[in-house]
């Protein structure tokens, strides 16, 4: 069923059109005498009047029919057929509307009321495809609005994309450099000198391999979720080494899910939160685990991060860090992506379902 769809036309298009359409009845009913007089043809300007109204009513219907066309890529047989018939019928309707008001004012205007029916039947095919026709130049000029429109709203959230990510980088590096991390981290580089000399030097280059990869990686907004996780597992190796034997870290990763596309640095808020308000709060040993799988579907990745936290919430909530994670997505994907925690006793867990490419 055809469906009418509202414009989203700002008022200076409509004053533009209606400027236009005057222009195209003027131009189109008027001639030069030999006299150089102007000649206006009453009934043509009449005829073009109701013509042009009658696609003004029905436009909505075309803004309708376009919308089963969702991208040229993506088009389907009964998408093509959908958008055919509804240009048919709109061409009929605008035929029947259109004589329905010319005929009578042209036997007002004549002084002859004698049937028009003959006419008709002999202007139908001709004027049916002609309005076919401009069924189709118009809804080719709507979908152009409309992709535009499209692209306008993408390159605007593309900038807002630029601008979570760099202020993301930014946390996330100010996150690295605190005087806190860096004085942990530290630390405990300077107890493994002398002792283990070798480790004190793996573990200074990580440290520098992470400031390095996030320079490196401030252009691009996704990328796999390997290289996600090669990161992460830097920044686990660094604080394993400042909470000792009191930290345990599981990989539980769906080898299906390493090529996965995620937005850049998504899962270091997260990684973060667990040793901020969970890890560095026990007085015993605490355990991360990052898990991922496809779903049954294969459109979604679902990342799991688990940490043992102090206990005493029932009720999962969302801080800074994790609600910026959300917006972010939001941002990427919509309402098809989704952040949820979970608490369950002494673990408390954060969920993430990222849309791929399809």
């Amino acid at each position: 069923m055809l469906v009418a769809k509202p414009l989203s036309f700002q008022p200076k298009y409509i004053v533009i059109t209606v400027f236009g359409i005057g222009l195209m009845v003027f131009f189109q009913s008027s001639s030069l005498g030999t006299d150089s007089s102007l000649n206006i043809n009453i009934l043509h300007v009449i005829l073009m009047i109701i013509y042009y109204t009658g696609w003004i009513f029905l436009i909505k219907y075309v803004n309708g029919a376009v919308d089963v066309l969702p991208g040229f890529k993506e088009l389907t047989i009964r998408q093509i057929a959908t958008f055919a018939f509804s240009g048919i019928g709109i061409a009929l309707v605008h035929f029947i509307f259109t004589n329905a008001l010319y005929f009578p004012l042209r036997s007002i205007v004549l002084g002859d009321w004698s049937s028009p029916m003959k006419e008709l039947v002999g202007i139908f095919p001709k004027a049916t495809i002609s309005r076919m026709i401009d069924f189709a130049v118009i809804a080719g000029v709507l979908k152009a609005i409309t992709l535009n429109k499209i692209l306008n709203e993408k390159n605007l959230k593309l900038l807002n994309l630029e601008s979570q990510l760099n202020q993301s980088q930014l946390n996330a590096l100010k996150a690295q450099l605190n005087p806190h991390f860096l004085f942990n981290a530290l630390h405990a580089v300077t107890t493994l000198i002398g002792y283990d000399d070798e480790k004190a030097r793996n573990m200074t280059i990580k440290i520098s391999g992470l400031l390095r990869k996030m320079l490196e990686d401030r252009d691009t907004h996704t990328h796999t979720l390997k290289e996600e996780l090669d990161y992460i597992k830097d920044y686990l190796e660094i604080e394993q080494e400042r909470f000792f034997d009191r930290l345990k870290v599981n990989l539980q990763i769906d080898d299906a899910t390493l090529a996965a596309e995620v937005p850049n640095l998504i899962l270091q808020p997260l990684v973060e939160n667990a040793f901020k308000h969970g890890i560095s709060k026990l007085e015993g040993t605490g355990n991360i685990t990052i898990s991922s799988e496809m779903t049954q579907d294969n459109r979604n990745v679902k990342i799991i991060i688990e940490n043992t936290s102090p206990g005493g919430t029932t009720e999962p909530s969302l801080g800074v860090g994790l609600e910026n994670v959300k917006k972010r997505l939001y941002q990427y994907y919509g309402t098809t992506s989704s952040l949820d925690t979970v608490v369950n006793g002494q673990v408390f867990a954060v969920e993430l379902i990222i849309p791929q490419p399809a």
